[in-house]
């Protein structure tokens, strides 16, 4: 399987990463697509951070620019912060599962399904969106086991 892991920083890739491959992901790629991070310092570390990670398991990476612009706009109608983290992860996912559709990618997935602090039905529900909206599966794992 060839698939696309939008990853949020290096500590939420380790387990997601020994995971997959434990699964029989013979072809694996990340993707560090995070907008949301501020300020640009932090984005920067992340990233830095992110890239060593993924060098010492020999997992190709997709590095996006830092523009914080597009996650400004995707939650410029969302006063209640209850529904900011569900449009800062549908802009992520939606850009994950785009770009799997269009890379060739047999599934996407998400380093976030690793995180007992996000709301993993919520980001389960997003994927299968975009999963039926790119017509691309969506590789599903309850990994906070490995948090």
């Amino acid at each position: 399987m060839k698939l696309l892991l939008h990853t949020c920083c290096a500590p939420c890739a380790i387990y997601p990463i020994k995971q997959v491959r434990a699964d029989g992901c013979n072809s694996l790629t990340s993707l560090f697509y995070n907008p949301n991070i501020h300020p640009s310092g932090e984005f920067i570390r992340r990233k830095n951070q992110t890239d060593l990670l993924l060098k010492k398991q020999n997992t190709e990476a997709i590095n996006t620019e830092y523009k914080p612009e597009e996650y400004f706009k995707g939650i410029s109608d969302f006063l209640d912060i209850s529904k900011r983290c569900s449009s800062c992860w549908s802009l992520r996912l939606e850009k994950t599962a785009g770009i799997a559709a269009k890379g060739g990618f047999d599934a996407f997935s998400t380093t976030l399904l690793g995180s007992p602090y996000q709301n993993h039905e919520a980001l389960k529900e997003i994927c299968l969106r975009f999963s039926r909206i790119f017509n691309i599966k969506f590789y599903y794992r309850d990994l906070r086991i490995g948090f």
